[in-house]
């Protein structure tokens, strides 16, 4: 009985429930070991103020993560958890900075990372990491220039910064972050200045595509080589657009809504690097989905070749 209780987590009890029923059980009450685990779990419970990692929520093995965002035109401070199997929605609780809005966010090794932004006043090159295991914040290290509405991607264990705008400057500089060092280093300038544009990595490659430079969305796309630093111009799509989610799926890269300088978009294009060629994929369920991919300031999730709209949000 005792091993068997150990696989229970008691401190997700009602302090109530402990007393009331556990400990009035038979053989509970007729265990020592038992009891003085329930014992133990009640002055856990009673002592306040006190930090309980067991209370935790577990984390299921695969989540969809909603990152920011906007709420009554205010950017929002939230982060909220998607467990795919249970079809569930559970709300992570914390603030880093709420009046931050505009950064790039990315995944990697179990940690979320915000970074740069814009508050409406000034431009941030500050990096914010999120622990999903321990549920903190830590600042880490800095990027080199500050950026706002950047594109951000992750690659062989570091994460991309690239294009974005600083004041009235749109960029094409870019950056590379290794967690091991806690270091930003610049690396080799886009072709094109770009803002709100899509990022994503594909066979040690990473991929930018669309985006603003002056008032008409880009068509243009480019991939960089990390082992020859270089910038490499691909097909453009046949349509400029700015704002669309841009992910890795069966060998393509994929282009999902947008906004083309009229309407928001619905379509997807997908761009197979093996024969340079963008083709028509599919149409989304909704018009407002812009920067909805893993990794952007809001996220969508879908299944192909049939679509499962799971959550809108970002700017619409």
């Amino acid at each position: 009985m005792p091993a068997l209780l150990k696989q229970v987590r008691l401190l997700l009890m009602p302090t109530e429930y402990l007393v009331d029923t556990v400990s009035r059980n038979d053989l509970v009450s007729s265990s020592p070991a038992c009891m003085n685990m329930v014992t133990t779990a009640i002055q856990m419970l009673n002592e306040s103020n006190m930090e309980r990692p067991l209370t935790q929520t577990r984390l299921p093995s695969e989540v969809l993560l909603a990152v920011g965002g906007w709420v009554s035109h205010f950017p929002s401070d939230k982060i909220e958890l998607y467990n795919v199997r249970a079809d569930h929605w559970v709300p992570l609780s914390w603030r880093h900075n709420a009046s931050l809005g505009f950064y790039g966010c990315a995944y990697l090794n179990g940690c979320i990372y915000c970074i740069g932004g814009f508050d409406f006043i000034s431009y941030s090159s500050h990096v914010r990491r999120f622990s999903l295991t321990s549920q903190t914040w830590t600042e880490v290290g800095s990027m080199h220039e500050e950026r706002g509405f950047l594109s951000v991607a992750t690659l062989n264990g570091c994460i991309y910064a690239m294009g974005g705008c600083q004041k009235q400057k749109k960029l094409k500089t870019a950056e590379r972050y290794e967690p091991d060092t806690n270091q930003w280093t610049m690396i080799a300038s886009m072709h094109k200045p770009r803002t709100e544009a899509g990022a994503a990595t594909l066979h040690g490659k990473v991929y930018i595509c669309g985006g603003l430079t002056g008032d008409e969305p880009l068509s243009c796309a480019e991939s960089y080589n990390p082992d020859t630093n270089q910038w490499t111009l691909i097909t453009p799509m046949e349509t400029g657009r700015t704002g669309g989610a841009v992910v890795a799926y069966n060998d393509e890269i994929y282009v999902v809504g947008g906004f083309n300088g009229i309407t928001q978009l619905r379509s997807v294009i997908a761009y197979d690097p093996r024969t340079r060629h963008w083709r028509c994929s599919h149409v989304t369920p909704s018009q407002k989905l812009r920067h909805c991919s893993a990794g952007g300031p809001a996220v969508c999730g879908w299944r192909f070749p049939q679509w499962r709209l799971i959550l809108q949000c970002g700017v619409l």
